[in-house]
């Protein structure tokens, strides 16, 4: 799409724009911004690459070729891009958690202003809306990958699959407390029985308990100390680290 011949044919759209007083330019740079939601199929400014080690990189080259011609043409004053729409804040999410980026995710979200979940729970939201501020209209219940409960899961509460053993016959226990956070508890119902991971920090103290259903076994790796991980087998266990810097 973004061919030579292309770029030439905007600048006779893009002119008059720029007579009328436009001072605005709009890039979108999200890696499939609307995913394919809307009858108008956006191209990607910046290609997004997703490299074998977990890691991303991207190409600026269209982007900064489109930034550069309308700011040509006299459309300087500000870039407006589409990003981060929760319909696909899958790759996003899952990003920063897959490299240790829990921190980020934590400061993203635990917060009471616009954009934040906070400030739609304030509003009494008990579904994630399509706009960020609910109050300016649009769905108040949205289908979308929003993404945010399955870092609730793996990440604070650290119950992860184990792929090699299907079904969480064996799964890991890692979990991953941040910011001022004091406490998680969550559960899941799997085939063999609910694995729990339930954990506070008190007193300067990291103490979590966990529940291996009947016929599975678990790793648990502590977040704080030499972090080794320590096998478990069926059963309620409980441990004590203190909590380190």
């Amino acid at each position: 799409m973004w061919s030579d011949a292309h770029f030439d044919a905007l600048v006779s759209y893009m002119k008059p724009l720029a007579r009328a007083g436009q001072k605005v330019i709009t890039a979108t740079i999200n890696k499939d911004p609307w995913n394919n939601q809307c009858y108008d199929a956006y191209a990607d400014m910046i290609v997004w690459t997703h490299n074998a080690d977990g890691s991303w990189s991207y190409d600026y080259a269209v982007f900064d070729r489109w930034v550069q011609l309308m700011m040509d043409i006299g459309i300087n004053r500000v870039i407006d891009c589409y990003s981060l729409l929760p319909w696909n804040n899958e790759i996003h999410y899952q990003t920063l958690a897959m490299n240790g980026m829990d921190e980020v995710m934590y400061r993203m979200h635990n917060r009471m202003d616009v954009p934040g979940y906070g400030f739609q729970i304030g509003l009494g939201v008990t579904t994630l809306t399509e706009q960020w501020d609910p109050r300016k209209g649009n769905s108040w219940n949205h289908f979308m990958m929003g993404q945010i409960e399955e870092w609730f899961w793996k990440s604070l509460a650290g119950i992860r699959p184990d792929i090699a053993n299907p079904g969480f016959r064996h799964f890991f226990i890692e979990p991953k407390p941040v910011g001022d956070l004091k406490w998680v508890k969550a559960s899941y119902e799997s085939i063999y029985g609910t694995i729990v991971s339930d954990w506070r920090i008190e007193n300067g103290k990291f103490t979590i308990s966990v529940q291996v259903p009947p016929q599975t076994t678990a790793s648990l790796k502590l977040p704080y100390g030499d972090k080794k991980i320590i096998p478990l087998k069926s059963g309620e266990h409980t441990f004590s680290i203190v909590v380190s810097k």
